[in-house]
């Protein structure tokens, strides 16, 4: 699915009063979905779910269902290409995420300065999940009147909490954008125009978070590489 067909899909769920989950899979989420059937099943149970990052291009090819780099779409994609089209319908959007409640204000700000006609007609950062505050989280979020719901609380929290709240929120579209809150408030892209032109993202943001970062991208790409080539080993044996 390109972006472009997402943004038709959204459009018509939207037209005929359906409901969309949507989140994208990049290798970190692989190894956790590997390791962990619970994760597994929640990534299952979104009805999209697109390919982030250029590992997973790597992987589709190796498993012989190539997919082309016009497929690689992160959360961030997704938002920033769905903000004309919000506007223009006049859909309301919902932030919910962030470290904390500047962090969401200040992204929902920096929204509205950059498409004056987008509706964010609510914020609210993280929170301890639990029953009770997840009612009164939809219940506020319904009261918003919202269309789309922006969840950014990291994988794979947010994707848990779209599956558990899905239904008690009235909005149609809930997508999963991890860290994008953290860097529209401080009004840096995600990723500078040449990282996306040469497919770079996960060693630009190695290169700015080495400490938090470098284990992930060594030991966490080696691990996918290994469950990619094993799925492949299996595929074989079966024919």
């Amino acid at each position: 699915m390109t972006v472009e067909e997402l943004m038709d899909r959204i459009e018509s769920c939207v037209e005929q009063a359906g409901k969309l989950t949507i989140t994208s899979v990049g290798f970190h989420s692989s190894n956790a979905m590997a390791s962990n059937k619970t994760v597994e099943g929640i990534f299952r149970s979104f009805d999209v779910v697109l390919a982030d990052g250029v590992a997973m291009i790597w992987a589709s090819r190796v498993l012989g269902r190539p997919l082309g780099y016009q497929h690689r779409i992160g959360g961030d994609i997704v938002a920033s290409h769905l903000y004309p089209i919000a506007a223009s319908h006049g859909w309301g959007i919902f932030c919910l995420g962030g470290g904390n409640s500047g962090t969401v204000c200040r992204a929902a700000a920096n929204l509205t300065q950059a498409h004056p006609d987008l509706k964010i007609v609510g914020t609210h950062p993280w929170y301890a999940v639990s029953d009770s505050e997840d009612t009164k989280m939809a219940d506020t979020i319904n009261r918003s009147g919202a269309t789309i719901v922006l969840v950014g609380m990291g994988q794979p929290r947010q994707e848990a909490w779209i599956a558990a709240n899905k239904d008690r929120v009235g909005a149609a579209i809930f997508i999963a954008v991890g860290g994008y809150f953290e860097h529209v408030a401080r009004l840096a892209e995600c990723y500078p125009a040449w990282v996306y032109r040469w497919h770079f993202n996960w060693g630009y943001r190695l290169l700015r978070e080495p400490r938090r970062l470098w284990k992930r991208y060594s030991f966490g790409m080696l691990k996918f590489a290994f469950l990619v080539l094993n799925e492949k080993v299996n595929e074989r044996r079966k024919t």
